[in-house]
């Protein structure tokens, strides 16, 4: 599957690089293909 922004994706690592950055916000978003 092809993401038209790349770019706003991280890793794992990243994520764990920035735990406790306080600019750094995360956010989980699930897309559910069969329901469109």
């Amino acid at each position: 599957m092809e993401y038209k922004y790349p770019e706003v994706l991280v890793d794992t690592q990243w994520v764990q690089d920035h735990l406790n950055d306080q600019n750094v916000r995360i956010a989980e978003v699930d897309y559910d293909s069969k329901a469109n």
